[in-house]
């Protein structure tokens, strides 16, 4: 127990247990990615792209980890196992919390070695490597949760927006992509598909309850889900900026609440700026941003009949999924 959390964005100290800040041993490393999704998906070999442009194996992609924290992530990594092996109904009764670290987990490892290359590359050109203020500050808070693995971390309101949908994929493949700037996760496999944006307060679960409504319990083709995951992510860009959170230590528990109590804000929606962040998702269909929108048009969408307003079913999509 101590009477901090360990703020590692702080001393950048690339040495000590990532996590909680711990000395550790040269051995003493967290691979990222599971083993289990590794070999199960025939990642062993293979590159993950990383933010600064280099490329990483998805077997060496590691972070220091004391013994200690590793003991309670494999807790945490078991359960996630277990749920996703089940398939969407197991996944489904995964507590969200769980759900939520781990993807925080990863992101943050990701994150790791994305500021180690930064500044080994600014070292480089004789410079420093700074992140901006915001980014400081929401990775910050995420890391502070994610400490909860470790150590009494509470939040007084819910962090994320996460999604569970059931997806009908043809081959089971590893589907997974993460945006940093902020804080977005999606992951699809063995039936289902998740999004999430990890530092939004819920306020996107709330901005596209229309759209999940119409979702229901429905099966969606992957070209649906890659969709849902590019809603989600513009509309977290079009989210105003909070205030971020606070941490209070009552009596050896750390309690954090959001600075700000105003409701979320959004900037408003533009269909060409969407229609470029959808043909990124679409890419493996070969869709492009000017197959996607055409003024006055709405964009097209594999989601939502235009007309009607319902839900299209997989089966009148006719690609290949």
């Amino acid at each position: 127990m101590t009477d901090h959390l360990y703020n590692f964005l702080q001393v950048q100290d690339f040495k000590k247990c990532f996590f909680t800040g711990a000395g550790v041993s040269d051995e003493e490393k967290m691979p990222v990615f599971p083993s289990w999704i590794i070999d199960r998906y025939q990642l062993r070999g293979k590159y993950i792209a990383m933010l600064g442009g280099n490329r990483i194996k998805y077997e060496e992609l590691c972070v220091p980890c004391s013994t200690a924290a590793i003991e309670q992530i494999l807790i945490l990594e078991n359960d996630i196992k277990s749920a996703f092996e089940g398939g969407f109904e197991s996944v489904k009764k995964l507590e969200e919390k769980r759900l939520f670290l781990w993807m925080g987990k990863i992101l943050l490892s990701i994150l790791f070695h994305d500021i180690l290359y930064g500044r080994q590359q600014a070292a480089l050109r004789n410079k420093t490597f700074d992140l901006s203020p915001l980014l400081t500050r929401k990775f910050t808070d995420l890391h502070f949760m994610v400490q909860s693995l470790f150590q009494p971390v509470e939040w007084s309101a819910v962090p994320w927006s996460i999604r569970v949908v059931k997806v009908n994929y043809s081959k089971d493949l590893f589907h997974f992509r993460d945006e940093t700037k902020n804080l977005n996760f999606s992951l699809g496999m063995n039936g289902f598909g998740i999004v999430a944006c990890l530092q939004d307060e819920g306020a996107n679960n709330e901005y596209q309850q229309p759209t999940m409504q119409k979702i229901n319990d429905h099966f969606l083709h992957p070209i649906q889900f890659e969709e849902l995951c590019a809603r989600f992510l513009y509309s977290n860009y079009l989210l105003k900026e909070k205030k971020g959170w606070e941490v209070v230590n009552a009596n050896g528990k750390f309690i954090m609440k959001p600075k700000s109590s105003e409701p979320a804000q959004f900037r408003d929606w533009e269909d060409k700026m969407f229609g470029s962040v959808l043909a990124e998702y679409w890419k493996p269909w070969g869709i492009e941003a000017k197959d996607i929108y055409t003024f006055p048009d709405s964009p097209i969408s594999f989601l939502i009949n235009e007309t009607t307003n319902e839900f299209i079913h997989p089966d009148e999509i006719g690609l290949q999924s």
